[in-house]
């Protein structure tokens, strides 16, 4: 292909659910533009209008959108040979959102706001302009390098929607940025558009998306679960981003943000540091309700094939077969194990010890102190000097293998250790996991009023956060316990003095 009508193809620039974009080149105005081929070829049926019907229709409604967050379309045209229909755009030379959190994970607080606020601004001109988006997504939002944000393909998701109920979901949405209603198959409005534009604020936020896993269980969350509180996951995150982020995720669409207009205002009082003005009608409690959207229909699964329905059922069949065996082979030997470690043996000789050094001086066993240091991430602050502030007692108790244990206040990090748990054995290797403790001194300084516990992992399978009044709430409390799990970190202040375990 080197031409499309007047248009000399120059190169590809991309593949898609939707077709192929090319970057070519206007002979007759000298200027480069972006063509998006898209295949519409359903057959037309009596009284409804047909697909590319439709495609024309939506191409000029977005055609009239002309705002500077939103990719301008120059022409709409369409092949009856080839039954291709074509879109022809302005060229934005820079990167996809996709590709930038590709490569770079994160992007910081202060641009994740600054691109939320641009797609804001223009989903709000297109929403007052009657144009819904349908499939807000990283790879649809456009960097310039000067770091204006463009946002393409509006209302490109309803042009095929007649195409059948499976390619509309491929289409309309990679499933992790769909509404509830998308999922459940109900009304798509606005609102629809500002909870896609949640997760986007969520993914930049936090580094991952709030509902994660394969198609299905996507979905499921999407419509059953609430995310975790941001906050959670980055600490240097506000009550107002967890705010901004789960008002754009509330599964009612009564209590989502009613229009971008309402949400850019909110996220101006986030960003000067005050209280979200919404939250006074709406408090985030009433938004965590984990309810599942008000929907009759159920979420879109496709389905599975005769084939494959047999090979999952023999599956089942053979799993269960083989957990059988191995359960009565368990059962017989830990049974030879148990009268074996009941038969007497003679006790083994004593050896000479070395002298040990003092509880007082040594670490606990599997757990090695470090100095405190300042987070690498804030850079601004300096540790807690020796000698300064209260002095308490940290113990804490875990079954990881191995984590670091962060102590902060504010952005300011009094106390660094890393956790490290001995590996400990049951009845033939059954529950088999790790143990360790760490007890160590504390200095808070004087000023704090709250202190934030972070425990994490390297390879991130680890990462929970807590935080505590940095005032015991008794004079008598002078040990802080710490119990994290993978799942949570739990935080008490207790009375006495802790033992070494």
């Amino acid at each position: 292909m080197k031409n499309i009508g007047r248009y000399e193809i120059i190169e590809e620039l991309g593949r898609g659910a939707m077709g192929v974009v090319y970057k070519a080149s206007d002979p007759t105005i000298g200027r480069l533009v972006a063509i998006k081929v898209l295949s519409v070829d359903s057959p037309t049926e009596a009284g409804i209008p047909g697909a590319r019907d439709i495609f024309m229709r939506e191409a000029r409604a977005a055609g009239r959108l002309s705002h500077p967050g939103i990719v301008t379309i120059h022409d709409a045209l369409e092949d009856p040979e080839s039954r291709c229909c074509y879109i022809v755009m302005e060229f934005i030379p820079g990167r996809t959102l996709e590709s930038i959190l590709l490569a770079e994970s994160a992007v910081g607080i202060d641009a994740a706001l600054d691109i939320i606020r641009q797609i804001g601004e223009a989903l709000d001109y297109a929403h007052r302009n009657q144009i819904i988006h349908r499939d807000l997504k990283p790879a649809n939002i456009l960097l310039t390098e000067d770091g204006r944000v463009k946002i393409t393909d509006f209302g490109i998701a309803k042009i095929v929607a007649r195409e059948g109920a499976a390619r509309t979901v491929a289409i309309m949405g990679t499933p992790a940025y769909m509404s509830p209603e998308q999922v459940t198959g109900g009304e798509v409005d606005a609102r629809s558009d500002l909870f896609s534009m949640g997760i986007l604020l969520y993914l930049m936020l936090v580094g991952q998306k709030p509902f994660a896993g394969d198609t299905a269980a996507v979905m499921f969350k999407i419509v059953y679960e609430d995310p975790v509180l941001p906050s959670r996951t980055n600490p240097q995150l506000t009550g107002g981003h967890d705010y901004l982020a789960l008002r754009c995720l509330a599964k009612d669409r009564a209590k989502r943000y009613a229009s971008a207009r309402e949400f850019l205002d909110d996220l101006e009082d986030v960003c000067l540091g005050r209280a979200p003005r919404s939250e006074a009608k709406f408090p985030l409690a009433e938004l965590r309700t984990g309810e599942r959207t008000v929907m009759v229909e159920r979420p879109f699964v496709a389905p599975e094939g005769r084939e494959a329905a047999e090979r999952r059922k023999l599956r089942h069949v053979l799993t269960g077969v083989v957990a059988g065996v191995l359960l009565v082979a368990l059962l017989g030997l830990g049974t030879w194990m148990l009268l074996r470690w009941r038969t007497p043996t003679a006790p083994a000789p004593a050896t000479p010890t070395q002298p040990q050094p003092s509880a007082a001086s040594a670490p606990v066993a599997g757990s090695r102190a470090v100095k405190p240091t300042t987070v690498p991430a804030t850079g601004t602050s300096a540790a807690t000097k020796p000698g300064t502030g209260r002095a308490v007692a940290l113990q804490c108790t875990h079954e990881l293998e191995e984590a670091t244990l962060l102590v902060l206040d504010g952005k300011t990090t009094i106390f660094q250790a890393r956790l490290i748990g001995k590996k400990r054995r049951r009845l033939v290797g059954i529950g088999a996991g790790y143990s360790g403790s760490l007890t160590e001194s504390l200095t808070i300084p004087p000023s704090a009023r709250q202190l934030t516990v972070r425990v994490y992992s390297a390879d991130g399978s680890v990462n929970v956060l807590n935080k505590i009044p940095a005032i015991p709430p008794s004079s008598t409390a002078n040990t802080l316990r710490v119990v994290p799990t993978r799942e949570r970190l739990t935080l008490q202040w207790t009375e006495g003095t802790p033992t070494a375990r």
